[in-house]
């Protein structure tokens, strides 16, 4: 749908784009990525994706390069591509690096997810992995203040997100609320080999606590889920409504606004892409 690479060393690489109030979903396509960003160390960064409605893929969302800000952007309906000999990666987003055939790595550091809304994957959310062989380290990636829900319908990736034991970087978990019907089922993975060892948001935050806080499981209440109005309503709980973290809004800048283009509340702002307003439709 949308792509932002780069693969050729000795270029100067795609930097400081904006992407922005775009709706992009793959239609008749058998096999899609909605949004493709990635590429070598350096070469995809300071890039910004806000406020666009990704829907209806097939293929996940490359979310990588470095010092990317992907905020207040909704994310629906991904399902399983139709093409068997493709690949078969139903997921909101991932950052999975890999290796190029000319030997370069891709980066995926320092990037900000913050801020979104990711309901009904037919498998993982977000999927965060790196190959040991490596040369580029997987690091300081950030994922807070997301509303995710609906995910896992097959049975593979039934969590809200999966960050594999080969991680060897920082991956900070913080303020999201992960709902699939269930307050006391396992929604994340953090580390573990063993699949039974999941664990929910409360567990996650006592296991974890210099990398997972603040981290939430309850129904958000959206104003009109099956006609995708993600809108927060009275009746969302209030640690959703105002319980999302502050503490990245100084590094997103002034142009940090959610999906309709409204300012965040400075102290408690909302977890998901849209602020909730008590006097607001």
């Amino acid at each position: 749908g949308i792509t932002l690479t780069s693969y050729s060393a000795g270029y100067h690489g795609v930097h400081h784009f904006i992407i922005e109030q775009n709706d992009v979903s793959s239609g008749a396509s058998g096999y899609m990525h909605a949004l493709d960003i990635n590429g070598f160390e350096g070469y995809t960064s300071y890039n910004i994706i806000r406020r666009n409605y990704f829907h209806d893929y097939n293929a996940t969302i490359h979310a990588q390069g470095d010092h990317n800000k992907y905020y207040s952007n909704i994310f629906a309906g991904v399902t399983l591509t139709t093409m068997p000999r493709q690949s078969q990666q139903p997921y909101g987003m991932d950052l999975l690096p890999w290796k190029y055939r000319d030997g370069n790595w891709m980066a995926a550091h320092d990037n900000y997810i913050i801020n979104n809304t990711i309901v009904d994957c037919e498998q993982y959310p977000i999927v965060i992995g790196e190959d040991p062989a490596s040369t580029n380290l997987m690091t300081n990636n950030i994922i807070a203040n997301n509303i995710i829900c609906g995910f896992g319908k097959s049975r593979l990736g039934r969590v809200g997100i999966s960050v594999s034991p080969d991680i060897r970087g920082s991956i900070f978990i913080v303020c999201n609320n992960f709902w699939n019907d269930d307050e006391s089922a396992a929604v994340a993975r953090f580390r573990n080999k063993d699949l039974s060892l999941n664990y929910t948001a409360t567990q996650l935050n006592i296991s974890f606590p210099d990398f997972c806080q603040g981290n939430v499981q309850a129904n958000p209440q959206f104003a009109d889920l099956p006609h995708r109005d993600f809108r927060l309503t009275s009746q969302t709980p209030a640690e959703i409504r105002m319980g999302g973290t502050a503490r990245y809004a100084s590094e997103l800048g002034d142009e940090f606004v959610d999906y309709f283009g409204h300012p965040w509340t400075k102290e408690k702002p909302s977890m998901g892409a849209i602020q909730y307003s008590a006097h607001r439709p």
